[in-house]
């Protein structure tokens, strides 16, 4: 289990950073990092050295390719795995998260501007990135890349079962859903049919790839106190994958998904459940809108714009409405949601799965 007296014992046990018996160190969980049993910390050495601590599951990986060729990150001081988990102890960067920034941002036309430039910045630091590493490589790579084990791993190992296997939503998937009078598919088909796109592939098929960041949404991005420097953080899952799997989670999580990760009271808001009706074949869902997130969609607007060069010649077999797909039902467990939220995150399903993209709007019509 990891706790403070743990932590502390096994710094003082290991003695990163030159640190010696009598230094005074001082441990306090960093809570407003978004997710769920998040292990990071911050660190003070004597009262004025400070320090970000990570305690995860991962391992240590010594790739070639290092996303801090490209990208401003934290500098990484010690990584070592011990019993507690592989620890990290990077630089500590004074700022907030980008998401933290947007979410006192949201509706108010004075703070627009910064935001959609820090956006813009950003997407600017990704496309150079995205620009220097094209390259085209078998989709055995991508089926094993570290990106990957947040949709297709996902989707086929423990996560999906621990989400949904004998669950009340579970018994729903079978249903057709209408929404607003439209029949869309059984949610059970449109998993089906991401299962059976990933079965198709010939993995030996060469497909055009970026280096990504793989989870580079706002809640990975703390935005500098004084200068407004970017600095990006959470890069366990960079690695060579294609642009559709790394615009995904960020398009969906920045618009949509922190509405149903944290503020359900937000998200219902936003949009109104009119009614839920569920049948024996079916479930009858209408929805309203009740205002839009125009920041959101700008912002999500221009990463389309940004990146729309290399979407446009990307030949993933896996679409970006795949992936916004799993980003929906595999990010979060949707049965910790409030009830009220639940014909929303189940209408969402299809919505996602056949929406135009480049019309990030289309989500918020009905």
């Amino acid at each position: 289990m990891v706790t403070i007296h743990n932590i502390i014992k096994t710094i003082q046990s290991l003695k990163p950073l030159n640190i010696k018996d009598t230094d005074k160190i001082s441990i306090k969980r960093i809570k407003n990092n978004y997710g769920t049993n998040r292990n990071v910390f911050k660190v003070v050495i004597n009262n004025h050295s400070k320090y970000f601590l990570k305690i995860s599951n991962q391992y240590i990986t010594k790739d070639k390719q290092k996303i801090s060729n490209y990208l401003n990150t934290p500098t990484l001081y010690f990584q070592k795995s011990v019993p507690l988990g592989l620890i990290e102890i990077f630089e500590y960067i004074e700022g907030s998260l980008l998401t933290d920034l947007l979410l006192q941002s949201d509706n108010k036309s004075d703070k627009y501007l910064k935001i959609l430039e820090l956006e813009k910045k950003k997407n600017k630091n990704l496309l150079s990135m995205y620009s220097k590493t094209l390259k085209m490589i078998p989709y055995q790579d991508i089926m094993n890349s570290k990106g990957n084990h947040l949709f297709y791993k996902r989707l086929t190992e423990n996560r999906f079962k621990e989400y949904y296997y004998n669950t009340n939503l579970e018994k729903l998937f079978d249903k057709v859903l209408i929404i607003n009078g439209f029949q869309h598919p059984s949610i059970k088909k449109i998993i089906d049919d991401i299962k059976d796109k990933y079965e198709s592939i010939d993995t030996s098929f060469s497909v055009k790839t970026v280096y990504g960041h793989g989870d580079i949404h706002h809640q990975n991005i703390i935005v500098e106190k004084n200068t407004s420097e970017l600095f990006f953080i959470d890069n366990e899952y960079n690695s060579q994958i294609p642009i559709n799997m790394e615009i995904a989670k960020p398009y969906y999580i920045d618009l949509l998904g922190s509405y149903f990760f944290f503020f359900n009271e937000a998200l219902l808001k936003m949009i109104s459940v009119d009614n839920y009706q569920i049948y024996k074949d079916s479930i009858d869902i209408k929805l309203s809108t009740n205002f839009t997130p125009k920041l959101r969609l700008g912002i999500t607007q221009n990463k389309i714009e940004t990146f729309k060069n290399i979407l446009n010649v990307c030949n993933d077999p896996i679409s970006v409405n795949d992936y916004l797909v799993m980003s929906h039902i595999l990010s979060r467990d949707p049965n910790s949601y409030d009830k009220r939220v639940i014909p929303l995150f189940l209408a969402y399903i299809p919505i996602l799965s056949s929406f135009n993209i480049l019309k990030p709007e289309e989500l918020f019509i009905f």
